[in-house]
């Protein structure tokens, strides 16, 4: 790369003394042969721990890159001289497998899955998955290569023969810095079921004799202690029974506990039903007679206004025979004004042949009134809101309807020939 151009420049590389050491060291490694190069890679990684694809040094980088690519080699050299025709290791496609049945099917592809997996021990640190695919795929395809703790890896291939090749070529070969040891995941499982039946034979064996040894001295006992297991018996039974009987006078005593508690809530709720009622009845007294004292009062009062403001010309007089033109305009209060119509009580005294009672206790109800009264008093009522609102309109000088104007023109007609009737 010296002198090579680089964004429109050229460049220049320097190399320090210690990079080209190790590059001779690395090169010459790979020239003599994998056991060589595994000794110049430790020699390289003495300089410093770490991953090599971290190290910001070019030249230890580039030599380890090239031990693993020597050992690649290798590994293709080995799968060429095992297997010369890769072709029969490859996928095969379209082929029709009969299925087992239950229990044979899943016995069946676990152990072609295991046939087909092989576990790499004694890996180096530097080893990656990208390495461990290079050194084996030239024995078939893959479908899975993983890096493990404890510097190990597996490798998955798509046919059992590729594995098998695999594992009979690696073992004990070198990859990257370091020597392997290749086993077939069959293989290793079985082992390890041996492993575990001896040890479990060995338990049993060991369990039997025990048990021989202790089976006279186990009757002698039985034996000696019948008697005693007898009475514990009989006193177990007892004491279960106990058990049982006082169990059964607990589930009474929470049955009554829960009885009484449950009639105490109920007599609770009766007491605060009957309180709330007695309170309620309490207000809608209070505010019956606020009322009628309050109806009363107001009343008083309004016949003292109507006495003063009358000046006492009307005391020996009805008001129902003084028409409600012929007062004041001071009677035509706001209140009244602002309800139906003036003077309601001359209007509702003169037109209903009976007396309206109004309730004013509990017991009070409305007096009984024909239809044809109500309805005169609600057309009366209705022609002396209309009046009301006219003269409302005249007062504020706003425009008259022509309806409302004839209206205006009969009173006025009318109280112009008032005085000539009396």
């Amino acid at each position: 790369m010296n002198g090579a151009l680089c964004h429109g420049r050229s460049i220049r590389v320097n190399r320090s003394h210690s990079s080209r050491a190790a590059a001779a060291a690395a090169a010459a490694a790979a020239a003599a042969g994998p056991a060589a190069a595994a000794a110049a890679a430790a020699a390289a990684a003495a300089g410093g721990g770490g991953s090599w694809y971290n190290r910001t040094d070019a030249s230890l980088c580039s030599a380890l890159e090239k031990i693993f690519n020597a050992t690649a080699r290798e590994a293709q050299q080995r799968a060429a001289a095992c297997c010369p025709c890769p072709s029969l290791s490859k996928r095969k496609r379209g082929v029709h497998t009969p299925a087992a049945a239950g229990a044979a099917a899943g016995t069946a592809a676990a152990a072609e899955a295991a046939a087909r997996k092989i576990i790499i021990r004694g890996l180096d640190a530097h080893c990656t998955e990208n390495a461990l695919y290079r050194h084996f795929i030239p024995f078939g395809d893959i479908i899975e290569t993983r890096l493990g703790a404890g510097s190990k890896g597996t490798v998955i291939f798509v046919d059992a023969a590729a594995a098998a090749n695999a594992q009979q070529c690696m073992d004990g070969a070198a990859l990257g810095t370091a020597r392997i040891s290749v086993e077939l995941a069959s293989a290793a499982a079985a082992s390890a079921a041996a492993e575990e039946d001896g040890c479990s034979r060995g338990k049993r064996w060991h369990g039997s004799s025990a048990a021989a040894a202790a089976a006279p001295a186990a009757a002698a006992a039985a034996i000696a202690t019948a008697p005693a297991a007898a009475e514990t018996v009989s006193w177990q039974e007892d004491t279960s029974r106990l058990n049982l009987s006082l169990y059964q006078q607990q589930q009474q005593q929470q049955q009554q506990q829960l009885l009484l508690l449950q009639q105490q809530f109920l007599q609770q709720q009766q007491q605060q039903a009957l309180q709330y009622a007695q309170h309620y009845q309490q207000q809608q007294e209070a505010a019956w007679r606020r009322r009628e004292t309050g109806d009363t009062i107001e009343g008083e009062e309004t016949a003292a206004k109507e006495a003063k403001l009358s000046g006492g010309l009307l005391f020996d007089t009805d008001p129902c025979l003084i028409p409600s033109e012929l007062l004041s305009r001071c009677m035509y209060t706001a209140t009244a004004i602002e309800m139906q119509h003036t003077m309601e009580r001359h209007i509702y005294n003169t037109l209903l042949p009976c007396q309206l009672s109004l309730p004013r206790g509990k017991g009070d109800t409305f007096a009984a009134v024909s239809i044809e009264d109500e309805l005169a008093a609600a057309g009366a009522a209705l022609a002396a809101a209309l009046r009301s609102k006219l003269q409302q309109k005249v007062l504020k000088g706003l425009p008259l309807h022509p309806p409302e104007l004839e209206q205006l023109y009969v009173e006025e007609t009318e109280v112009e020939t008032a005085p000539f009737l009396f």
